[in-house]
Formats: structure tokens, C-alpha cells, sequence
């Protein structure tokens, strides 16, 4: 590991500490072959070669195959199996009688002959109407093994798990081991357990550090026998900046850190055949050095067309890999239905060739386009029926099939830094700078013109993103950077304002868990658990394990944090110690710990555990829930459905060029709202707060959160420490209301409640920027207006179903009732303890005799964690008055002056309200503006492998000093205007 850099000054701190590229060189491909050096091994079954971006979520397991001298009569058998499976689409009519199988292929009759000519085209598409009606079941008996050997090995009993459900949530119904049933990437392969587990995890938690819990990656291994395009590639750094030889720019920031290809590619890398350019994805990741540094990265992740020559060498593997693991009636199977496929296909091509010549309207464009959907279900039915044999890579259709092979290979770009709060800015500085890349194929992205402006070659970006832009130091000044026409921001929160609340997107844990769920995760996370986050989009496991420890504040996670797991790290879940990490769906072999964990499926809304959380205490945890339901009333109110939002699953949804980060893209930071949700408390005088009739009114109980909600008349919330008589559904009244219906004139999309507006014709789509037509749907709780056509592209939360502030204020508000009266356990410490540094000592003892009887299990438990001792040592060690220890408790005195009647008995808050720095000043990043050689198009349109130092330039003056509005000169008086003449 590299040295621990020196003390940078941290006026002179880059915006990123690095840009970097990741990914496999073409020549990679055809090169693997002579590194791998081994003989293919015959396979079981056969693979889909026609293969998405995604894994396919529910395929089965990828054992290793037997060794023994009987696995060559195995294969045959499997493979004899497979190969009767598929010809009874197409095959013979055994007899007159039914079948005595069950299966859903035996059921398909068919014909004797296996060639071309052996069957009509009428019975062809006979046979594939048969297959299209019973596909699903037809592929679901046939195991794909991708080429490797089955080893029939005991699996070892795994730990039941039971589904986690609140108690508020009764609705809802328990299960055991539901989610491993739907896990089927989960091996079960044998292995012996390296960590003794009769202890709880807390006992060793003070012990293990990161570096002595996390293990070094596992080697990669290459995988001769697999099929080409279902073998996997080592990702390598293609190149970085700065370079390891500009040593100046290397004082200012942390060390590289190894295994960044790991992270960008969790697992690992494999070539793609399409006929569209898989979508592109994003996700972030956090990398801790062997000094202790830590990085936050984030990465973008392109596909690159793989060029012919190693397009063409790719085949010929696939060739002899037919060769070695099919049987002659298997190619003369395969080989059939592929030049049906072929054949088709170049129907398929003709016909498009002739759709520009028919004119729209006519009955002839009416039956050319009904021609050209049949071929293509065709064409779709022809690709399943494929998928058993693995046959060899489509052809290429003219005018449908991208780029000039069909075949494609992932690139990642990415930025890394020491800011985590940065991410969501470098997120969208990466999708700004990758625009030129996809050739006019975003939608509503203006031309370039001297106008709008010209895109610059991407090395000049980099430059100045790294170089010429300086990080935020704090809320007086914001850095400007511009990618053409854009203009963002880059800032941080202010000293009174909660840390992460303007950089950290929370929407995307919301909207993939129900609050019950979420409440139940927290529980986890603040009892330091082993929480394990799954999902089958990367970018989901980033933005949900971020959401999650920044709702901590005032704690902190002092466990292992490794947001997206990469494969060859998986052996990290055996680690004994709290963790919060991310592995993905398609990982195969996965072995989760023995016991003492927690499975979080966020695709799925479901949490399982070997055990349940140690809750809340019961009236903070209700009153919690109450608050979310008001906050976020997306699910329960505006009928979002559970699961991750469209901006998780892919980098521009709906080929466009629309962002959740809004602030990042005004000059104007929006206003501090913590002040609002703290702030003094306006109660009627008529009637006494104390009053036991006050929980059954129709206030909500909910103090300042939601006054839209909430009628006029008292907003004073009960204290949570006094009995109670309110019942959980009076608490939050309207948390169950009836599911939104769609109609004729409302349409429900993503919170935005759309109604028709017949007499628009002036009202502008904000989705396609296009006038209306007849008519349009505008949401009643924000300006969005959309054409009919378009209201499925919306993928935008409405800012009236989810409000992240005020969801934040409630977490906060959780923890300050909890810690309510903390501060006045802190006293003088000790002469000795002064010498080791402490400023106060806190008296634990007497704090916990101080609890409510209900409240002390809680904080038995609550004691012995990290989180909470890391809480208390800050306390100790930091002036009051520093702003970091002075938010939390003026956030807490804010809570006490609502329980006081007196204006004089009131402590001054005045800490929440002060905008005095809340200036956010620009520091303008000189944007790239000068000539390049080459051709303009070909240069800026390029996805590089390594940056091109002809195109860079030096970095420029960084301007550090924030721009300060000038005022208007004053104009010289005239004669007129003093009384002259």
C-alpha cells in the first residue's frame, strides 16, 4: 500500500482526487484463449448466447460438474436429455395417444426430420405458436450450466431465517426462508467455517478493524471451458488522472487505491450480444486504503461496440466450443433453426428497407407493419428456441442491430474522491460528459452551436474537474463547473444545517421499502447488526446503504461499510464484526454467514433475519412511524408501487436526460428548512397542552411535522415519556387509505396525481417540450404537465408524496427524545482523565438510572455498541460550543421549549435560525472553450480507453475566491437632473 500522504492544505483540495478508466480492451477476447491454454472440456447443457445486459434473475445455480470418471457419461446423458427436450418442439409424432410425461415440451408434437427442408414453413409456425404458448414452463426444466462440470456435493444446512415484520404492520404476512427460495444465484457449495460464532458479534467488535477483518480478494479464474460469451474477464485500470508521474498533483491527494476495476465491475466483466446497446448503469462505491484513508467513488458504465477482428476471432471459439460440447444431432439441430433465423432475420431487414418508401395511412403501410411485428415475435420465438442448444452469435439486421457487430464490451468511468457528500455532483458531471458518446441518441439534448455551445474533448473535463476546480470548503462558497451549456454546483451543508441532508438522495431506500421495513432496518443498523443489502441494480445497493447511515445523525457507523461487494470479496460476509455491505443478485456461489445477519432484498420490500431487532422503546418508535407516515406518504397515499426508482436502474431512463439531484443545476442553493421543523412552537392558550383529551382530538400528535397535514388549533405533541392512551391508528389516522385508481381524467405516476385538462392547447409538455395537442394532464401538487404519451416516462417523484427534509427532521427528532437529557450527565472529569484529553465526563450510570423503566433495555443494549460510545467520546472531547456538537443540541433545547409555557423560561435557539453563512458564493472553474485538432465530431463523439494527452491542456489559474455580486455603477449626473440647464 502506498504511504500515507501528507497534510494537504485543505484551501488547495481538488474537487476529485482522481478520474479513472476501467474495463477490457477488445484484444482482450481473442487473447484470453492462448492465456487460458487449456483443452474445452465437454459441458453438460447448453447456454443462451442471445444473452441481456441483466443476468436472468431467477436462473438456477452453476455447480461445478463431477470429476470422476463417470462425469463424461453424465454429460452425454444431460446432453441427450437437452437435445430430446428441444426436438420434441419440432419432432415426431410418437403415437396417437397422449404423452405419459407431464413436462411441457413432451406435450408439443412434431416431425421426424431434423433438416432444413423437413419441415413446412406453415408447420414451422405451427411448432412456434406451440412453443410460445407453454415457453416459460418449457425453459424452466432445462438447467443452463454455461459449460462447466456438475459436482454433486453435500450442501451445507443453512441457518433458517425468518421474515421480519413490524408489529404496526399486521397486514402483512410472515414466512420463513422466503427470500433464499428466491434467490437462486445462492450456492450451496461446501466449506468450513472459519470464525467461531458462540459469542454474540458485539464481543469482538472492538477487536476487529478493517484491515483485520477484510481479506484480500480472491485470485480471478479464468474459465476455459465456458462459453465464450458466458466466460468472464479480468477488468483492468485502462488508464487514470493524474498520472503516477505527475508527482506535484499526487501531494494534494489520497493514494490510489488498489482494486478499483474490482469495484467497478463487481462481476467482473463479460461480452454482451444485442442488438441494441445495453443500457447504461451507475453506481458508487467506498475504498479504504491500508493507511486508513478512505475514498468515495462513483462510476458510469458505457458499452463499446467490440470491433471486428476480435468480433470475428469470438466466433470461432463459439465454433469450437460447438464442437466440443455438442453432439452432431445438436449442430444439425442448431444449424437449422439457425438459418431459419438467418433467414428471417434478412426478411426482416428487407422490410424495414421498405417502410421509408410506403406512404403512412395507407393499407399497404398498414399490412407492412403487421409483416414486420410478426417477424420479429418470430424472431423472438426463434432466439428462445435457441437458448437450450447455444447456438452461435445472431447476425447482424440492417437498421436494427447497433454498431457493427452486435457484440459489446463494458467501459466504466469514473471519478474518485475523499468527499463523500460529492458523489451525487460527480454522478451528474459523469452523465454530462458521457453525452457526446451516444451520438444523438438521448432525446431532447439541444445541438451543438456558437449558441447553445460546443462539447470539448472529454481529457479537458477531466482536466478541469481534477485540477482547475477546488472542493467546498463550507456554505460560504460553491465551485461552478460547465460541460457545455450546463452549469452545476458544487456545495456542503452549512455548520447548522444536518450533514449530508443536500447531497444524500433518500427517495430510493423510501421508495423500495415500506416504513415499517425501514424502521426495522434502522433498529438493525443502530444495534450494529450484519446487514446485508441485495438487489439486482448496483446503483440501488450505493443509494440505499448511503440513505441508511446518514439518517444516524447524531451517530455515526463505525462498522465496516462496503456499499457494493465485489465478488472475489465475498468471504467478507464471514466477518465478525458489525458491517453494512452490498452484493448483487447474479452473484453465483454465495455463501451467507451461519447466523447472526440480516438479508435485505430491496427489489422485493422483504427483510429476513436468524433474529428480530431489538425495537425501539414502544412510544418513540410509534411516534416514529407517525411521523414517516406524514413525510412520506408516497406508498400508503399516492399509490407508488414498492421497488427501486428509474434512475437506480439505468443511467439516463427513457433515453433522456433527467436528474433527482435538481440543486446541483441552480445558482440558487435552496433555503435551510431545519429551522422550520425545529423552530418555535405556536399553541392555542385556550387549551393547556397537558390535557389527557388532547391525544384524542383531531390533532395528529405529530409536534411541527406536517402542519400541511394537519387542522388548525394545537400542534403540541404529547412528551414521549408520559403514558399514553392514543391507539397506533389514531396516531396517524389516514396512514391506510384506499389504493388510487386510475381513470379517464387522473392518472397516478410516481406521486403525481395527473388530471386531464381538455382546453390546454398553451401548456407545454415538460417531458417532451412539445405543445399539446387536444389537451393535457397536469399533477395537482406540482407544475409538471404531460402529453398522454408521455405520462409513463415521468420517473420524478412528486415533491408533495415525499419530503426528504422533513423525513430527515423525523429520524432526528427520534434521537432527540431518546437522548433528551443526555447533557446533564456530562460533568468535571477527573485530573487523570484531563490528562488524557477529555474536556467532561459523562456519568453513564447515573444516565441509565435516569431512563423510564421501559426504556432500559433499550439502552442496555444501546450502550455496549460503537455508535453510541463514539456519541459520548465527542462529547467529552469537544467544546459545547463547537457547531458540530451544537447542532444536535439545539435541536434537543428546540424540543424542551415546546414543553414550556413561559416566553422567559425559553433557551435561545438562536444557532437553527442563523443564515449568516449561508452564502454560497460562486468559485468559477474556468470552462474549456479552446480549438482541438482532428475532426470535431470524431473527437468528442469518442469512448477512449486511455485519455489522450495531445488533447489536454495545462490547468489553468484555479480561481478560489469566490465571486462576489458586483453593483451597478451609479450614473454620472446631467445638468437636468441637478437643476441645470
Amino acid at each position: 500500500m502506498a504511504p500515507a500522504p501528507p497534510s494537504a492544505d485543505p484551501a488547495n483540495l481538488p474537487l476529485a482526487d482522481y478520474f479513472f478508466i476501467s474495463g477490457i480492451e477488445s484484444s482482450q477476447v481473442y487473447d484470453a484463449q492462448r492465456i487460458n491454454g487449456a483443452a474445452v472440456a465437454p459441458a453438460e447443457s447448453t447456454i443462451e448466447e442471445d444473452a441481456a445486459l441483466e443476468v436472468e434473475e431467477e436462473a438456477a445455480p452453476t455447480p461445478p460438474r463431477p470429476t470422476s470418471s463417470d462425469g463424461a457419461s453424465l454429460s452425454k446423458r444431460a446432453s441427450r436429455e437437452t437435445r430430446q427436450s428441444i426436438s420434441s418442439v419440432i419432432g415426431p409424432d410418437t403415437g396417437p395417444g397422449p404423452t405419459a410425461s407431464n413436462r411441457s415440451s413432451a406435450t408439443i408434437k412434431g416431425f421426424p426430420q431434423i433438416g432444413g427442408s423437413g419441415l413446412s414453413d406453415f408447420d414451422f409456425d405451427q411448432a412456434l405458436r406451440k412453443f410460445a404458448a407453454e415457453r416459460e414452463t418449457f425453459l424452466e426444466e432445462i438447467q443452463f450450466s454455461a459449460g462447466t462440470l456438475k459436482q454433486e456435493d453435500r450442501p451445507r444446512p443453512r441457518p433458517k431465517t425468518q421474515r421480519i415484520v413490524s408489529e404496526d404492520a399486521s397486514t402483512l404476512g410472515a414466512g420463513i426462508g422466503s427470500i433464499r427460495r428466491r434467490i437462486s444465484t445462492i450456492g450451496r457449495s461446501q466449506r468450513n467455517s472459519s470464525v467461531m460464532r458462540n459469542s454474540s458479534v458485539r464481543t469482538s467488535r472492538r477487536m476487529s478493524g478493517y484491515n483485520s477483518v477484510i481479506p484480500a480478494p480472491r485470485p480471478f479464474l479464468h474459465t476455459p471451458n465456458m462459453h465464450p460469451l458466458k466466460r468472464r474477464y479480468e477488468p483492468v485500470l485502462l488508464d487514470r488522472y493524474p498520472p503516477k508521474a505527475m508527482v506535484d498533483e499526487l501531494k494534494r491527494r489520497n493514494p490510489f487505491p488498489d482494486y478499483v476495476p474490482m469495484f467497478a465491475f463487481p462481476n467482473d466483466v463479460n461480452v454482451v450480444s444485442s442488438d441494441e446497446r445495453p443500457r447504461s448503469t451507475w453506481h458508487g462505491f467506498a475504498m479504504t486504503n491500508g493507511d486508513g484513508s478512505k475514498l468515495h467513488g462513483i462510476c458510469l458504465t458505457v458499452w463499446v461496440p467490440l470491433n471486428p477482428v476480435a468480433a470475428e476471432e469470438l466466433e470461432r471459439q463459439c465454433e469450437e466450443w460447438r464442437k466440443a460440447n455438442m453432439t452432431p444431432e445438436e449442430r444439425e439441430l442448431a444449424g437449422s433453426l439457425g438459418e431459419r433465423l438467418a433467414a428471417e432475420r434478412a426478411k426482416l431487414s428487407r422490410l424495414l428497407a421498405q417502410l421509408p418508401t410506403v406512404p403512412s395511412g395507407s393499407e399497404e403501410r398498414e399490412q407492412l407493419e403487421d409483416d414486420i411485428s410478426a417477424v420479429e415475435e418470430k424472431i423472438g420465438l426463434m432466439n428462445d428456441l435457441l437458448r437450450p442448444v447455444r447456438h452461435g452469435a445472431a447476425s447482424k439486421i440492417d437498421g436494427l442491430t447497433d454498431g457493427e457487430t452486435g457484440l459489446w464490451i463494458p467501459r466504466a468511468y469514473g471519478v474518485l474522491g475523499r468527499e463523500g457528500g460529492m458523489t451525487s455532483f460527480w454522478k451528474e458531471w459523469l452523465r454530462a460528459v458521457v453525452v457526446p458518446m451516444y451520438q444523438d441518441s438521448l432525446l431532447r439534448i439541444p445541438a451543438s452551436s456558437p449558441r447553445i455551445g460546443m462539447w470539448q474533448p472529454l481529457e479537458r473535463y477531466v482536466v478541469n474537474l481534477c485540477a482547475e476546480a477546488l472542493s467546498p470548503m463550507s456554505s460560504i462558497t460553491q465551485v461552478e463547473l460547465a460541460v457545455r451549456e450546463l452549469r452545476m454546483y458544487a456545495r456542503k451543508e452549512a455548520a447548522n444545517e444536518l450533514p449530508g441532508s443536500r447531497n444524500t438522495d433518500i427517495y430510493a431506500l423510501f421508495r423500495s421499502l415500506s416504513i415499517q421495513n425501514i424502521v426495522t432496518l434502522f433498529e438493525y443498523v443502530l444495534s450494529e447488526g450484519r446487514i446485508i443489502l441485495l438487489s439486482s441494480h448496483t446503483s440501488m445497493l450505493h443509494l440505499a446503504s448511503a440513505a441508511i447511515t446518514h439518517l444516524l445523525y447524531p451517530f455515526k457507523w463505525a462498522g465496516v461499510f462496503i456499499p457494493v461487494l465485489p465478488v472475489r470479496l465475498i468471504q467478507a460476509l464471514e466477518a465478525p464484526c458489525p458491517y453494512i455491505v452490498g452484493i448483487e443478485r447474479r452473484y453465483e456461489n454465495v455463501e451467507l454467514p451461519e447466523d447472526d445477519f440480516v438479508l435485505v432484498d430491496l427489489d422485493q420490500d422483504v427483510i429476513e433475519s436468524t433474529a428480530p431487532p431489538v425495537p425501539l422503546p414502544r412510544q418513540q418508535r410509534r411516534k416514529l412511524i407517525s411521523l414517516l407516515q406524514l413525510a412520506a406518504p408516497h406508498h400508503i397515499k399516492y399509490g407508488v408501487p414498492t421497488g427501486p426508482p428509474a434512475y437506480a436502474v439505468d443511467a439516463f431512463p427513457y433515453d433522456s436526460y433527467s436528474s433527482e439531484n435538481t440543486a446541483i443545476f441552480t445558482h440558487k442553493a435552496p433555503r435551510a428548512t431545519l429551522a422550520h421543523y425545529f423552530g418555535p412552537e405556536r399553541m392555542n392558550t385556550l387549551r393547556r397542552p397537558s390535557q389527557p383529551i388532547l391525544g384524542h382530538s383531531s390533532n395528529l400528535s405529530t409536534s411541527t411535522l406536517g402542519t400541511e397535514f394537519r387542522p388548525p388549533g394545537s400542534s403540541y405533541a404529547p412528551s414521549v415519556y408520559a403514558q399514553s392512551t392514543l391507539a397506533a391508528s389514531t396516531v396517524m389516522p389516514n396512514a391506510f387509505s384506499a389504493p388510487v385508481r386510475n381513470s379517464d381524467t387522473t392518472q397516478w405516476c410516481e406521486g403525481h396525481c395527473m388530471q386531464w385538462r381538455p382546453n390546454d392547447e398553451r401548456a407545454t409538455c415538460s417531458i417532451c417540450d412539445e405543445k399539446a395537442e387536444d389537451g393535457m394532464f397536469r399533477c395537482t401538487g406540482c407544475s409538471v404537465i404531460a402529453h398522454p404519451r408521455c405520462l409513463n416516462q415521468i420517473c420524478l417523484v412528486c415533491p408533495s408524496a415525499f419530503l426528504p427534509d422533513q423525513v430527515r427532521a423525523a429520524f432526528v427528532r427520534c434521537f432527540a427524545s431518546l437522548l433528551y437529557t443526555y447533557r446533564r450527565f456530562l460533568g468535571a472529569p477527573s485530573s487523570d482523565q484531563k490528562k488524557s484529553g477529555l474536556m467532561y465526563s459523562f456519568n453513564i450510570d447515573g444516565f441509565m438510572r435516569s431512563m423510564p423503566s421501559e426504556n432500559q433495555e433499550y439502552f442496555a443494549m444501546l450502550r455496549e455498541t460503537q455508535g453510541f460510545n463514539e456519541f459520548i467520546h465527542e462529547r467529552e472531547t469537544t467544546r459545547s460550543d463547537d457547531p458540530s456538537i451544537k447542532l444536535f443540541d439545539q435541536i434537543i433545547l428546540s424540543k424542551k421549549n415546546r414543553g414550556r409555557t413561559s416566553f422567559f423560561s425559553k433557551s435561545s435557539t438562536d444557532f437553527l435560525n442563523d443564515t449568516s453563512d449561508h452564502l454560497w458564493r460562486s468559485a468559477v472553474a474556468t470552462p474549456p472553450s479552446a480549438r482541438f485538432p482532428g475532426d470535431y465530431r470524431a473527437v468528442v463523439s469518442r469512448q477512449p480507453a486511455k485519455l489522450d494527452p495531445t488533447l489536454m491542456k495545462e490547468p489553468r489559474v484555479i480561481q478560489g475566491v469566490p465571486r462576489v455580486p458586483q453593483q451597478k455603477a451609479k450614473r454620472k449626473p446631467i445638468p437636468s437632473m441637478i437643476g441645470g440647464k
